[in-house]
């Protein structure tokens, strides 16, 4: 065994049991425990309100941007290179989700545990990257396994 892979397993051990693995984005089960359609209301606020969210554990954070399709590129980059899984959506035609007829939502994903400075912190950045390119911030959610069965799983 390395020494990197040691330290690793021990990182992740708690009082000799090892933590349950994080969701994945594209889990079918995954349910939505926490979500906020309004960027000037605290986090701290939209967790509190959530009785499903169970701090202990892995989400996926998953944040809405809308923006004009030639900010994709641009918005995209740099997120990627963070880790988050980036992907688009289109807009039904009419919903004003997005500046001009080429409105796209672009979902900027990842897995995390998360806590009201975090999402708070993500949720200031993602309103920040979507106003430079035109767009806004369409909401936040976080999503985990429907039950603790399902997030203990190995």
């Amino acid at each position: 065994m390395s020494i990197r892979g040691g330290l690793s397993r021990l990182f992740r051990t708690r009082r000799g049991r090892r933590e349950p693995r994080g969701p994945t984005p594209d889990d079918p089960e995954l349910t939505v425990v926490v979500e906020a359609t309004d960027e000037t209301e605290s986090a701290s606020t939209v967790l509190t309100r959530s009785p499903a969210w169970i701090p202990e554990f892995p989400a996926v954070l998953r944040y809405r941007l809308a923006i004009g399709s030639a900010a994709v590129a641009e918005l995209r980059e740099p997120l990627e290179a963070e880790g988050w899984l980036v992907r688009t959506e289109t807009t039904p035609p009419g919903s004003g989700s997005a500046p001009g007829s080429d409105s796209l939502i672009l979902v900027a994903q990842r897995v995390r545990r998360i806590d009201a400075m975090t999402c708070a912190r993500e949720t200031s950045r993602m309103v920040g990257l979507a106003q430079r390119h035109g767009g806004h911030l369409a909401g936040w959610q976080a999503l985990q396994p429907p039950n603790e069965s399902d997030r203990s799983r190995e």
